[in-house]
């Protein structure tokens, strides 16, 4: 009976995120867009290319297909399984990552969804996430580093902490033809000698009172839903 209750939750699960997920990737372009006629009805066309547009992340998702994955930097893609993608995050505690979850969110205000997949690993700097976008009509996939999408909200706006330094800031997502790029919207700014913070809003110089108002206003938006990953249910 215990096993016979996971598998009906499991079931349960796998219908709302495949309704939430048709919902939502509906926008997406390049693996197929619904596009709207007159009145805005929605005929079996469109709904098979909604199918067909969920079908090319579930496919990936579930391991059955790969994607094309882009190092920072790299022009050249390489071909990769999901759970490969693991070992692109560099850390000690490498045998211990997993995919904790995924979200569904449009990153750089086009319209169209990608998804965020979060890795973690037992070390303090482990794991990160791996952005899964719709081009060309295949999947591509770029990684971003643990500190990138704290705070991720569904207008694709986040919170970030820089790696290096103590600075941390909110930004969005700009996409390029083989990567992307971080847009700050507001970030603090440290000294070389960290003796002194400065505060800007895109390039404009803010108080710190300004800057601490923005944050705040941001933590105010809409969280993303993140979904706990379970790859047997794609």
């Amino acid at each position: 009976m215990a096993g016979q209750s996971r598998l009906d939750g499991s079931v349960r699960r796998f219908a709302s995120i495949v309704l939430f997920s048709v919902s939502v990737f509906a926008a997406v372009s390049g693996c197929a867009k619904v596009s709207e006629g007159a009145g805005n009805d929605t005929d079996t066309q469109q709904i098979m290319e909604v199918k067909t547009d969920f079908d090319a992340y579930e496919a990936v998702m579930n391991g059955k297909d790969q994607f094309l994955y882009f190092a920072d930097g790299e022009d050249k893609a390489q071909s990769m399984n999901l759970m490969g993608v693991l070992d692109v995050f560099p850390s000690v505690g490498s045998a211990y990552k997993e995919i904790a979850g995924f979200a569904v969110v449009d990153l750089d205000g086009d319209g169209e969804q990608e998804v965020v997949l979060q890795i973690t690993d037992v070390g303090a700097d482990g794991g990160g996430f791996l952005i899964l976008r719709c081009k060309d009509e295949q999947i591509h996939g770029y990684t971003a580093n643990y500190k990138t999408f704290s705070e991720l909200k569904t207008d694709g706006t986040f919170a970030y902490i820089s790696l290096a330094r103590p600075d941390d800031g909110i930004g969005t997502i700009r996409f390029r033809e083989k990567g992307y790029d971080m847009i700050p919207f507001a970030c603090s700014k440290t000294s070389y000698d960290l003796k002194t913070v400065t505060y800007q809003k895109g390039q404009k110089r803010i108080s710190e009172e300004a800057y601490l108002d923005l944050k705040k206003q941001h933590q105010a938006k809409t969280d993303v839903v993140w979904h706990p990953w379970n790859q047997d249910i794609f």
